[in-house]
């Protein structure tokens, strides 16, 4: 056969062939978009019936839902994708909303990862994703790993225009800052929010009142009640002005100024805010009680105590251990502190055999949470000395109270009200036991308390239940990473 003949068969028959390979292509991709029309509407159908049931109060329901709709985004993209990030984004806060703070997390550290593979590692999603988990890492009671990563978020935000979203993430921090007796880095913090936050326009008051209300809990931790009373009231009334849909922030507020009442030996005026507040929990709590209905609950209960409703004051704080133990876990400091309080119910009612092994196991939890100079475990060190005390046990009574003299004289420094209570409770047992010259010495160091300053009642830095609820960093600049599923592409806001 000669060549041009066989060049001429070798063309027909590569063209029938790519004509077949076309025809073959061409199948495929019909039955491809075919499979991906139906995979779209699927999509569009979990989506929707996801929001309907988080909207109806049935989180736990919504989740297979939606975590059956981020597989189908990853298929239809065939790589990452924005929207498979928001789509994790909102799973993770379904996990939240349900008390599955490892799930949540996971799905938070996914998204995170999601938005780094596809080159937003500089954008307000990504800090929203990471100021998320940084929140949740709170919640855990794991500090040091929200700290690192709310500086993360921080650093992504600050070459960006200042809005709603940075504010929040330097409030969060300052609230984590302040449980770690941190304060002169909280109060930094807290300052340039509430500055960050007069700024944004249109002004958001709800947020800024929330900020505000969070400086005056920080007041009160050093302290400085007036100023403390002078800006929860303040919030309160923003809040109150801001519309239901802040019926928590309000709620928490009124919590906070209730503490501080009590705190300061004002109970009759701290029992109708926390009945408020309760009330308003109740109604916001969809299905499940959470950790703020356990904060008012637990400060309900010494306020009962500080009035000598002892009865009360116990039903309240058991029922509070109760949602603690299943919001959080019993390795969580919020639940630490809960027991802890509870084993000051039982004390006050002489149920000595029932309040020891709480004492004992709230410190040990406290150690670990914390550390050896926190606040909150020299907090529980008095409290567990006091029970020795009354005990007869004077001798480890003496030692515990000598422990946290000294943490809390390192974090708190020489004037604070905390210092005087402990310093008046260490030199009364020395002077039980003959210590006469010792006691006096700390005495004088009492008095030496500016009056005004100092607590007419029992200052407990574990009086309320650790309420690690927080505000959910959304920020204007993007797309919120945790909003709700939604049926059709997230808009970029």
């Amino acid at each position: 056969m000669r060549l041009p003949q066989l060049q001429a068969r070798t063309a027909a028959f590569s063209l029938v062939l790519g004509l077949c390979v076309l025809a073959a292509g061409v199948a495929v991709t019909v039955r491809r978009n075919l499979r991906d029309r139906h995979a779209a509407e699927e999509l569009r159908r979990l989506e929707n019936e996801s929001v309907r049931l988080t909207q109806q109060g049935k989180p736990a329901q919504a989740i297979p839902l939606l975590k059956r709709s981020v597989e189908i985004r990853r298929r239809l993209a065939r790589s990452d994708s924005r929207e498979v990030a928001y789509s994790l984004g909102a799973l993770a806060r379904l996990y939240a909303s349900v008390e599955e703070h490892g799930n949540a997390c996971a799905a938070w550290q996914e998204c995170i990862a999601t938005f780094g593979r596809i080159g937003l590692r500089d954008t307000g999603d990504f800090a929203t994703a990471v100021a998320s988990l940084a929140d949740m890492r709170a919640q855990l009671g794991q500090y040091r790993q929200a700290l690192s990563l709310y500086r993360q978020a921080r650093q992504v935000l600050e070459p960006l225009p200042r809005d709603r979203l940075y504010a929040i993430v330097l409030s969060h921090e300052a609230l984590v800052r302040t449980w770690l007796a941190q304060y002169e880095q909280a109060e930094r913090l807290y300052r340039e929010a509430l500055r960050v936050c007069a700024s944004i326009v249109p002004r958001d008051n709800a947020l800024c009142a929330t900020i505000r209300g969070a400086l005056a809990s920080w007041y009160r931790n050093v302290g400085a009640y007036s100023k403390a009373e002078e800006l929860y009231k303040r919030a309160r009334d923003e809040l109150s002005q801001a519309g239901a849909g802040h019926a928590q922030e309000y709620a928490e507020v009124l919590t906070a100024m209730a503490e501080l009442y009590r705190v300061v030996g004002r109970c009759g005026e701290a029992e109708p805010l926390l009945r408020e507040a309760l009330r308003i929990e109740e109604e916001e709590a969809v299905g499940r009680r959470g950790a703020g209905y356990a904060t008012v609950l637990n400060n309900l209960g010494l306020t009962y105590g500080c009035q000598g409703k002892h009865a009360q004051a116990l039903s309240s704080i058991r029922a509070a251990v109760a949602i603690s133990k299943v919001t959080f876990g019993e390795r969580h400091p919020s639940y630490a502190l809960s027991i802890g309080n509870l084993a000051e119910a039982y004390t006050s009612l002489g149920m000595y055999d029932l309040a020891e092994p709480l004492y004992e196991e709230s410190t040990a939890l406290l150690q670990q949470s914390f550390g050896t100079d926190s606040l909150y475990y020299a907090d529980s060190l008095s409290h567990l000395a006091d029970y020795y005390e009354r005990r007869g046990r004077c001798t480890e009574a003496a030692d515990l109270y000598r422990r946290s003299l000294e943490i809390a004289e390192k974090g708190l420094g020489a004037d604070h009200p905390l210092l005087a209570r402990k310093l008046r409770s260490y030199s009364s047992l020395l002077r039980k036991i003959g210590r006469r010259e010792e006691a006096a010495h700390l005495e004088a160091r009492a008095d030496a308390i500016p009056v005004e300053r100092e607590s007419p009642s029992a200052l407990s830095l574990s009086s309320a239940t650790h309420n690690t609820r927080m505000r959910s960093a959304r920020g204007r600049r993007g797309h919120d990473p945790g909003d709700e599923a939604r049926p059709t592409r997230p808009a970029i806001r």
